[in-house]
């Protein structure tokens, strides 16, 4: 039987690695934009990355419905 406490570290973990996640994608796709546009300086890359972020097409505000955010909130 799962206590409360081991239900909860379940779905911490489960959050954790989905942020983690998160940060290796975003990490993947600097990586790509930097073999894309080698010339680019970091600042020109973060801003292309914020950009993909939230206007790929099929995705006009982001992968789900919900409040708009600037992604430099997810800075360091």
């Amino acid at each position: 039987m799962m206590t409360e406490t081991s239900t909860n570290n379940r779905k911490t973990a489960r959050l954790c690695l989905a942020f983690e996640l998160f940060e290796a994608g975003l990490e993947i796709m600097r990586q790509n934009l930097k073999r894309r546009y080698p010339g680019c300086g970091v600042n020109e890359i973060e801003r292309m990355l914020e950009e993909w972020l939230l206007e790929r097409d099929g995705a006009p505000h982001g992968d789900v419905s919900g409040r708009i955010f600037k992604p430099a909130k997810l800075k360091k």
